[in-house]
């Protein structure tokens, strides 16, 4: 199983999409767990590029974050992390979104931290396959 870090778009339209699920739109079931719920949009991102870093970087020990599979800038180094706004995603893209990055995270002990279990069990809440 190969690792890469997601690109910044498909994490911040994850944030977008939590974010306004949060004030109830009816698209989305509101997080019922306190990671996802209580944080803020900003803040997610971040924690939710972490937890990536870290999944990737128990995939390959032997790299350092700038080497890690990702997309890279003009010098091939990974491009950082940055939030930005980007529209919400609807039930479907968020359900793609949030298994692209379940996927390239399930690494070593990622899948037992709280953040790691709080998507997964959001993903599932979305009633898709």
């Amino acid at each position: 199983m190969s690792a890469f870090v997601v690109r910044n778009e498909i994490i911040n339209r994850i944030v977008a999409s939590i974010d306004l699920a949060n004030y109830g739109n009816g698209m989305l079931p509101v997080p019922e767990t306190p990671i996802l719920s209580e944080t803020r949009p900003e803040d997610l991102g971040v924690l939710l590029r972490e937890m990536n870093e870290d999944a990737v970087g128990q995939r390959y020990p032997d790299l350092t974050v700038d080497e890690f599979p990702g997309t890279v800038d003009d010098n091939q180094k990974l491009i950082p992390y940055q939030y930005y706004e980007v529209p919400p995603a609807d039930k479907e893209q968020l359900f793609k979104d949030l298994s692209n990055l379940i996927y390239q995270c399930f690494e070593g002990d990622v899948p037992q931290q709280p953040l790691f279990v709080e998507i997964r069990t959001y993903r599932e809440r979305l009633g898709l396959r």
